[in-house]
């Protein structure tokens, strides 16, 4: 008789399972397509501070886009939904990421918003070069 409970337990076990596949299977999707997303995000975009400006990356090769630092009139750490009110060009690499909005003194692109490595440091420079002038700091 214990054996007859445990056997119907692991059948009542194995119909909640199938039963839920409808539920759990694009859940599953969902989180397989955000992590594959993450990965193929990271690899494809990028930007990084160089001597002109915010150099926007492409499979890590050279700028494919340089903001200059006369361009732009503010930068600030804002959350996701924030920054994508205003309808900016997504330069995103992470998809969890702290990101960043890039204000550009432009009609066309006028927001930039981008996920740094290190965002606070990021824009503390980006801040301290356009206060400048756009001098090398």
């Amino acid at each position: 008789m214990g054996r007859g409970r445990s056997l119907a337990g692991y059948e009542y076990a194995l119909a909640i399972a199938l039963n839920m596949g409808p539920i759990v299977t694009p859940v599953l999707f969902v989180v397989g397509a955000v992590v594959l997303a993450q990965l193929i995000n990271s690899a494809l975009y990028g930007c990084e501070l160089v001597e002109d400006g915010v150099a926007i990356t492409w499979w890590g090769m050279s700028s494919v886009w340089t903001i200059d630092y006369d361009e732009i009139v503010r930068v600030e750490i804002v959350p996701l939904l924030a920054g994508a009110a205003h309808m900016p060009v997504w330069v995103v690499s992470r998809a969890f990421g702290p990101y960043v909005l890039i204000e550009r003194r432009a009609l066309w692109r006028r927001y930039v918003l981008v996920t740094p490595t290190d965002a606070a440091a990021f824009v503390a420079c980006v801040q301290e070069r356009v206060a400048g002038g756009g001098d090398r700091a």
